[in-house]
């Protein structure tokens, strides 16, 4: 009798624990019918740059030259759903390396007063709070793209123009973004977009900002807009 008054207080705690660990992920959507946009820098960094800033719990992938690869990405959306809620307005903006097993997030910066922050420090990635925008102006067979993301140190804008030829579909599944905090902290899940190439683009970059901070040189070797950009992630802890 004493063994099985021990046995019913450590089976419900089992389940407690396990619903809780349940309940404590999160689903974050962008559907079809209120697609987001993206901007994209890309640049082409040696490994010890990158080794920096993700930290010693990652390791960054690199090719033969040594080099690996960082994203400066913003998006900005009119809807999004977290679970059930639907939640009007986004802006937001990451840093992202490519490392073994995943990519890896070590900055994200939101508007002011935005619904996801809240996510993203419970999941345990840095977070500051900022002045982002994302606009795009289709005239004819051009487009013409204005970024900026602002904070209280200073300032990165960008300006730009292209042909509003949207590439093929990109589809990528069981995407992996993992916070540079916790390992264990991350988001998975499915994305797609259709990429608009970006040849050239004016970047003016003011005080103390991720330019800066994270030395990356004055022109990304890469820049492209993603339109009609949806997907689905689960925030996650181990």
């Amino acid at each position: 009798m004493k063994n099985l008054y021990l046995q019913i207080p450590l089976a419900l705690f089992l389940f407690i624990s396990v619903s809780h660990a349940q309940e404590s992920n999160v689903r974050w959507q962008i559907k079809k019918d209120n697609p987001a946009i993206g901007l994209t820098l890309g640049y082409s960094l040696p490994g010890e740059q990158l080794q920096t800033i993700v930290g010693d719990k990652f390791k960054p992938l690199l090719n033969k030259e040594g080099k690996g690869y960082l994203m400066l990405f913003i998006a900005t959306c009119p809807k999004y759903n977290l679970d059930s809620t639907i939640v009007d307005s986004m802006q937001i903006a990451h840093i992202l390396v490519n490392v073994e097993g995943s990519l890896n997030n070590p900055l994200v910066i939101t508007g002011d007063n935005q619904t996801i922050t809240k996510i993203f420090s419970d999941y345990n990635f840095k977070t500051d709070s900022g002045e982002l925008e994302l606009s795009r102006i289709q005239k004819g067979d051009s487009v013409f793209v204005t970024a900026g993301i602002t904070t209280s140190k200073g300032s990165i804008r960008l300006k730009a123009a292209a042909l509003n030829n949207p590439g093929e579909w990109k589809k990528i599944e069981a995407a992996k973004i993992s916070a540079t905090a916790d390992p264990k902290s991350f988001f998975t899940g499915n994305e797609a977009y259709r990429p608009i190439q970006i040849e050239s683009a004016i970047i003016e970059s003011v005080g103390e900002n991720w330019i800066t901070q994270l030395k990356l040189p004055a022109k990304p070797d890469k820049i492209y807009l993603s339109v009609d950009f949806t997907w689905d992630f689960t925030f996650t802890k181990e």
